[in-house]
């Protein structure tokens, strides 16, 4: 073929065998948060991991980037969390936390062997809405085998923590031009109410089944942002620094309008050195057009002329029986052959196959 280019959860059965490889002899007191309710945390949870102070050289836990994939099993202030530490998609290692939940607050604890390490977690997240909890992860690594002097390393990081829910309607992959204006603010940063940012996004999104509609965005601003596609609904949260102050997302209220290949909305973050001040951006995203294909083929062979939505020509000479595939802007495009011409119309990321004889 020629190529041418014209440019412009696991069963609850197995999650509930007992695990013999992991510590899970520590026990949380009440949380105390004032409230007797315990928040609903059962479920598939992606966790992001952000460093804050790291002690430890890079190891394998979780899967691709970093993220963690924790399934939560709860019967009101009790709860048990099991982790895909190996990100291979299922959670046959039984690696489980035991967790106590609170009305805002879940906290959970534990060990276990991987490889020739002892690996310890502890999470202390907060519950903020449906689809969204944020906290810390901290994370001990030591030898399974100590020989004299060895010592564990020790590391702690901010967690974004987003719910998997239902298949995605949609994906969001691709490039986004950003315009992010600052809503509100109070604090230290009051005074960028009103200042805005045209940035850059690169948004990719998962095709594992383990991690279905989960994304990742980067930002041209150096911000990163976890999310998912739940159904229709789009979870976002992420942790990054504003002008040198830590801040966690807490809100997200970003909709997928297909039509207009647009993602719009707002996002909400507390920071500060404890999270005692709030701001919140007005989000306009427009996904950048990206380029269609026609594949065009002929048994008899020939010569023909493709006409681009920006003028631009290809002379198609096809061998009989061969195809060819060639880019082509979003827009209207024409084949033309020796007996007539073929109107089109070509969206972004089409591919279009068209027999010529």
């Amino acid at each position: 073929m020629k190529n041418l280019r014209l440019r412009a959860p696991v069963a609850a059965g197995i999650l509930a065998a007992l695990c013999t490889a992991c510590d899970t002899s520590k026990d949380f007191a009440s949380i105390g948060d004032g409230e007797s309710s315990a928040a609903p945390v059962a479920g598939s949870w992606i966790v992001g991991l952000r460093d804050l102070e790291v002690g430890c050289p890079a190891t394998s836990l979780g899967g691709p980037g970093g993220e963690l994939v924790l399934n939560i099993m709860q019967e009101g202030s009790n709860a048990t969390v099991y982790v895909d530490a190996d990100g291979d998609g299922d959670f046959s290692e039984l690696v489980e936390l035991p967790a106590t939940v609170g009305a805002t607050r879940l906290r959970a604890s534990g060990s276990w062997t991987q490889g020739d390490q002892v690996v310890g977690l502890e999470l202390d997240l907060r519950y903020i809405v449906w689809g969204s909890m944020s906290g810390t992860a901290a994370m001990t690594h030591s030898p399974a085998n100590p020989q004299p002097g060895a010592a564990a390393c020790e590391s702690l990081h901010a967690a974004t923590v987003i719910k998997i829910g239902n298949p995605p309607q949609f994906d969001l992959g691709g490039a986004w031009s950003t315009t992010q204006r600052v809503a509100f603010a109070n604090g230290p940063l009051q005074a960028l109410t009103g200042s805005a940012e045209e940035l850059e996004w690169t948004i990719a999104q998962s095709n594992d089944p383990a991690r279905r509609g989960v994304f990742k965005i980067g930002s041209s601003d150096g911000r990163g942002y976890l999310g998912v596609v739940n159904d229709s609904q789009v979870i976002t949260g992420g942790s990054f620094e504003v002008n040198g102050f830590p801040a966690h997302i807490t809100y997200s209220t970003l909709n997928y309008h297909a039509n207009e290949s647009k993602l719009a909305g707002q996002l909400l973050a507390d920071y500060g050195p404890s999270g005692e001040y709030t701001i919140g951006w007005d989000v306009v995203a427009l996904r950048a057009n990206e380029p269609a294909f026609l594949v065009a083929s002929s048994d008899l062979g020939g010569r023909y002329l493709v006409l681009g939505a920006d003028g631009r020509r290809v002379e198609l000479a096809l061998a009989p029986g061969e195809t060819a595939r060639i880019e082509l802007p979003e827009g209207p495009a024409m084949v033309r052959t020796a007996t007539s011409d073929l109107p089109l119309r070509l969206a972004s990321g089409d591919e279009r196959a068209i027999r010529l004889d």
